[in-house]
């Protein structure tokens, strides 16, 4: 998704249990939660240095809590299924990370080596090697490894194989030898989207793999009034900026609707003046680098239309913030994940680079003749409730085979 958020303040109480020096027993202790986070990367398997309970407390519930320490209960000790915890950050794999691994209730283990999911450390590392025959890895994210353990993967899009920006041939490989293989021997893979659905069954070419969409999710305060006021001018666009999102051409049409003015959201503050300058409409476009739930939510609000230039996307999570919110999104047709999510409720554009074509759908938007609202049953279609539930079933569909 590419957008940098602050975090909130939030205050740690975390229990530590583990057995004494003597072997039998429990000692206790309050330890900040530093400590906890120390702990975890000093020691691969968490189940094996203890078992640790954590009790949150915060000021603003209003986002979700991005670093929050795994739970691990110690009657699982010995669960089949192991969860990879890796993913640390707040957009993209690393959010879905955060709101599905606190809500699933599969029997369970959290373990986590300290390297990068996405580095080669996480190919051989030792936890994974140590797991036998019986054992069932998840990660919300892309990343096998050498194991004997069946590992039920989240491949969230296809996009290091299908975007020749994005790709390389040692990524290639790595889909050929470790992820292809992986998925065909736990046989199922998880995804998010029907549209990431349909091209992970066309790459993996075996029936006998279930490819389970277990969706999305958004926030509950996408959903809470916000007090921000449309100016019926301002458009927003949250991501990076990297060649699939193609955000050239929406600067390139600002350029002809004088009236309209544009908010990014997204670390690439260079980027955003240097397209700015490009097209001539530094003056009316301000980069966000960083703003938390709450102020994304009220940049929806006071935005007329949320715009998703983007050649392809896994699922496009701004577009199901900015509907929740009652923003109406302008994208282009041939983006299948977001065009599945938007439906009716916004507008599309039939030729991606033609900014001749994305200043009419702006300009539409500004007169008011593009849908806004809320679809009904938005809040349930996108729960994260919803999608932890999902991956329960199929983790535990897998553990007992």
């Amino acid at each position: 998704m590419g957008r940098e958020r602050d975090s909130q303040p939030i205050r740690v109480s975390c229990s530590c249990r583990a057995p004494s020096s003597e072997g039998h027993g429990d000692n206790r202790s309050t330890v900040p939660k530093e400590t906890i986070i120390s702990t975890q990367r000093q020691h691969e398997a968490l189940p094996d240095t203890g078992s640790f309970e954590i009790i949150r407390t915060t000021e603003d519930r209003t986002g979700p809590e991005f670093h929050t320490v795994p739970i691990v209960l110690p009657h699982l000790d010995h669960a089949p299924v192991v969860i990879d915890t890796s993913w640390h950050g707040r957009h993209g794999i690393s959010r879905f990370s955060a709101e599905v691994l606190r809500r699933v209730h599969v029997p369970r283990r959290f373990i986590t080596s300290g390297a990068s999911p996405a580095s080669p450390a996480d190919v051989v590392a030792a936890w994974r090697m140590r797991l036998g025959k019986d054992d069932v890895v998840f990660t919300p994210g892309f990343n096998a490894g050498v194991t004997r353990a069946r590992q039920v993967l989240t491949l969230h899009d296809l996009i290091h194989l299908e975007d020749g920006d994005e790709g390389s041939m040692a990524k290639r490989v790595y889909y050929e030898r470790l992820v292809r293989p992986a998925v065909r021997r736990a046989g199922t893979v998880l995804t998010v989207s029907e549209t990431s659905r349909a091209a992970i069954r066309e790459w993996l070419r075996d029936d006998h793999v279930d490819v389970v969409n277990v969706g999305n999710g958004v926030s509950d305060l996408f959903f809470q009034p916000s007090e921000a006021q449309r100016s019926g001018r301002d458009l927003l666009y949250v991501g990076n900026l990297k060649p699939h999102k193609n955000p050239g051409p929406v600067f390139a049409a600002l350029r002809l609707v004088p009236d309209a003015s544009l908010t990014v959201v997204t670390s690439d503050v260079a980027g955003v003046e240097a397209l700015g300058r490009q097209h001539g409409v530094e003056d009316r476009v301000r980069a966000v680098a960083s703003c938390t739930d709450r102020e994304l939510r009220d940049l929806y609000a006071a935005s007329t239309a949320l715009v998703i230039p983007s050649l392809r996307e896994g699922f496009g999570l701004p577009a199901v913030e900015a509907l929740a919110v009652g923003t109406p999104v302008i994208h282009w047709h041939g983006c299948d994940s977001v065009a599945e999510i938007v439906g009716s409720h916004g507008a599309a554009v039939d030729d991606a680079h033609d900014a001749e074509a994305w200043a009419d759908a702006i300009g539409a938007a500004l007169r008011g003749h593009v849908w806004s609202g809320r679809p009904e049953g938005w809040a349930e279609q996108w729960s994260w409730d919803g999608v932890a539930r999902r991956i329960d079933r199929a983790l535990r569909a897998v553990a007992v085979r």
